[in-house]
């Protein structure tokens, strides 16, 4: 008989599959206490609080039976010691569901830390697979909710915006767009997701759709906190407005991190054609090689109001953007 333990989404002990009965609601709070900080003292004050929100109903002898019970319905398998002020219980890393989400998404991030997008990627979305719900769903202590459930959203939060820097990494658009969707609506306020989903949208060829995601952010910022768009969504905003339509233009830095090369190029026209004779004019103009010791020579395009001079310049432009790193 293998048990494994759950707390991401209803707090239950399985056993080759099936339920483990634990006796009551009492001993599910206590042991889903104890899963939270496995292989750690949980000390017996917190605990009560747990159990009890009233300090004059606390009692040590009622945790005593609890942890009795737990004992009994876990059989050998697990230990869950009785050590100075508290209780302990032991687990192996694997036989519960969130150590191992936070051990994939520890392997996400050293993936993507090496630049391995695609694996990093699965990592992360095998570490989400945990989740079968929200954490402690079935667990009946408000106060164990207030201390425990909000972080453990947090972090699952995290690695789902993760998951989605991988994908962004990889191009694979049309799988993250619909989770940062649904994301977005969920966490009207969270900036990085609906950055994510800008860049997304405008890498799928939907700019239009990623500056009204914009608008959106920008709305409900000022009417709920009284505050405006952070610089990393104004910057990602602004690289969209300016960018090529390929979207190479936009600025595959880490979300939330200034980028080191500014790229203020008007979109590259789409439908540019002709004009083969004074592209070949203006690429002539430029060395061979530049360099710090190079003199750069301006060239002046000039003709009547109409005829084009802007989109000529502006396509030259992101021809030759590439020989010039510095921006």
């Amino acid at each position: 008989m293998v048990l494994d333990f759950r707390v991401l989404g209803p707090a239950e002990v399985t056993a080759d599959g099936h339920p483990v009965p634990l006796g009551g609601s009492r001993p599910l709070i206590v042991l889903a206490g104890l899963l939270l900080r496995a292989n750690r003292v949980v000390p017996v004050d917190e605990l009560g609080r747990w159990l009890w929100n009233d300090d004059r109903r606390r009692s040590k002898g009622a945790l005593q039976t609890y942890v009795l019970r737990l004992r009994r319905a876990l059989g050998d398998q697990v230990a869950i010691r009785t050590e100075s002020g508290g209780y302990l219980i032991e687990l192996d890393d694997d036989r519960l569901d969130l150590s191992r989400f936070r051990a994939l998404a520890t392997r996400g991030k050293a993936a993507m830390d090496r630049g391995e997008s695609r694996r990093a990627a699965a990592h992360f979305a095998e570490a989400l697979g945990q989740w079968r719900g929200a954490a402690l769903l079935n667990v009946e202590s408000d106060a164990l909710h207030r201390d425990e459930v909000g972080q453990l959203a947090e972090e699952r939060l995290r690695v789902r915006e993760q998951w989605a820097d991988a994908l962004l990494d990889v191009g694979e658009y049309g799988t993250v767009v619909p989770e940062l969707v649904r994301l977005t609506r969920e966490n009207p306020l969270r900036e990085r997701l609906h950055e994510q989903l800008m860049v997304a949208l405008y890498r799928s060829g939907r700019q239009a759709e990623a500056l009204d995601v914009h608008r959106r952010i920008s709305d409900v910022l000022a009417e709920e906190l009284g505050l405006d768009p952070g610089p990393s969504l104004q910057r990602t905003r602004q690289a969209i407005l300016t960018g090529s339509e390929s979207g190479h233009a936009v600025p595959r830095y880490r979300l939330g991190v200034e980028p080191q090369v500014p790229h203020q190029l008007p979109a590259d026209p789409r439908a540019f054609s002709g004009r083969e004779s004074d592209l070949k004019a203006l690429h002539a103009l430029l060395p061979e090689a530049i360099d710090a010791d190079t003199s750069t020579p301006i060239a002046s395009v000039e003709g009547m109001g109409g005829i084009g001079k802007t989109t000529l310049a502006v396509h030259f432009a992101h021809e030759i953007a590439d020989r010039f790193p510095g921006g």
